[in-house]
């Protein structure tokens, strides 16, 4: 029996679309929040999403649709192929990709994963005890296991099935209302799933960060901890985007084969990477990911592409569609060689900073930008930190923080969380030169 995604391609050829790419993705999330050390809500939510891409004579349409019945197949093809037909001719359209193409098979996915329910709760404990035993009074948070499945078809004969499963927990702890931390445990095993050391990292932030004061306006030097660098390294790697590039829209563009980091900093998009948060065989137009490497000892390497924007480029599609906007996979960042528990003695002084929220732009062109620092953030000298810090923020740009990144640590921490929307595996960092402002409100 023909499935949904199939149903709608065949409707949509019928009615003259020359072109189609139909994706039905399957979400299935299990989720427990708590806050005051205690769960407050249970929930289980299953989202089906169809993306349909069509074109006909050099005008095309995308759009998604969520938990479609067939009882509205016909109703969306109609409106799906008038949208198309009503559409401007783009320049930018090609036609898609027709393979034949070759995948990796090897991806193991635990599908026990998007079945646990009761247990999220007992990892809620764990958090919880753990923060306590550091010395937190209370804690919040969120922790959900994930599981996904992916297919595609095309009019170019493509079939493809993948599925995904991850368990993610960030943990947020309360020493006093301004005396926070927060941590991260993020898996595709349950293996490497930790609640207690995610538990425990935050509720030492937090018993660190009593009776904070305020910190002076100026230029730091700044020792970050995964969790903002993870952040910052996120922002940098999606700006390699070739739309983002094409349309000036990045302070890459142009930079092709230019130095515009340090020598410390290699970022590679590896979406291979076995039982990586953001392993992925296929993007959205049927093409195999790889691995990229975005920046290579400071010196910008590639840009990501799609279809669409490797023909603009005269290159080859590197398998990161999004069909109009490619982005990455699953971003890594290469360890240094310093102990994690050196780095302080190593920054000598300046600021310790754990985490950052609100991560805006005054001007994506040349990548100028601000973020507010939340939870731990401490002032450092002599090598040792002296006191908690509060209301800092960062108003830099990154061309510069990416340029002034001088020692990296030995560990990589797999990090997903809402600032953190693209998977990123990241060490901690110490960058020279970090202007910092006041936040307020």
């Amino acid at each position: 029996m023909a499935e949904l995604q199939e149903k709608v391609l065949k409707k949509l050829m019928e009615k003259g679309v020359e072109e189609a790419i139909v994706i039905l993705r399957s979400d299935k999330k299990n989720c427990v929040r708590y806050a005051n050390n205690e769960p407050t809500v249970a929930f289980s939510e299953a989202v089906d999403t169809l993306t349909i891409y069509s074109s006909i004579m050099g005008r095309s349409f995308l759009g998604s649709f969520e938990n479609v019945s067939e009882d509205f197949i016909e109703k969306i093809v109609d409106e799906v192929v008038t949208m198309t037909k009503n559409s401007p001719p783009s320049p930018y359209y090609t036609q898609i990709p027709k393979g034949p193409f070759s995948y990796r098979s090897e991806k193991i996915v635990e599908r026990r994963i998007g079945r646990l329910d009761e247990q999220l709760v007992s990892y809620v404990s764990e958090a919880v005890k753990a923060s306590k035993e550091a010395g937190a009074e209370r804690s919040a948070g969120i922790i959900y296991a994930d599981y996904q499945e992916e297919k595609l078809v095309s009019s170019t004969g493509l079939s493809l099935r993948e599925e995904a499963s991850s368990i993610i927990l960030n943990h947020r702890a309360f020493a006093t209302p301004e005396a926070t931390g927060q941590w991260v445990s993020c898996s595709t095993t349950l293996r490497d799933f930790d609640p207690y050391d995610a538990g425990r990292r935050a509720g030492e932030i937090a018993k660190m960060s009593l009776n904070p004061v305020p910190i002076d306006e100026g230029t730091y030097d700044v020792y970050m901890g995964p969790l903002i660098f993870a952040n910052i390294m996120s922002e940098v790697a999606s700006f390699s985007s070739g739309f983002l590039v094409q349309i000036e829209m990045s302070f890459l563009t142009g930079r092709l084969g230019e130095k515009v980091g340090s020598e410390e900093l290699t970022i590679i998009d590896d979406p291979t990477m076995p039982q990586g948060l953001g392993e992925k065989v296929f993007d959205d137009e049927g093409i195999p990911t790889q691995r990229t490497v975005i920046i290579e000892k400071g010196f910008l390497k590639n840009y990501l592409h799609n279809s669409r924007t490797a023909k603009v480029a005269g290159v080859s599609s590197t398998g990161n569609a999004g069909i109009i906007y490619p982005h990455p996979w699953n971003i890594v960042v290469k360890p240094g060689n310093v102990k994690e528990e050196d780095m302080v003695q190593k920054l000598g002084k300046g600021l310790y900073l754990t985490n950052c929220w609100y991560t805006r732009y005054q001007n994506y062109r040349t990548g100028d930008f601000s973020t507010i620092v939340r939870d731990g953030a401490f002032y450092v000298e002599d090598g040792e930190v002296k006191r908690a810090v509060k209301g800092c923020r960062i108003s830099d740009n990154l061309q510069r923080i990416i340029s002034d990144v001088e020692a990296l640590s030995n560990r990589l921490y797999p990090i997903k969380w809402w600032e953190v929307e693209v998977p990123t595996y990241a060490p901690a960092a110490i960058i020279r030169n970090v202007k910092i402002t006041r936040a307020f409100g």
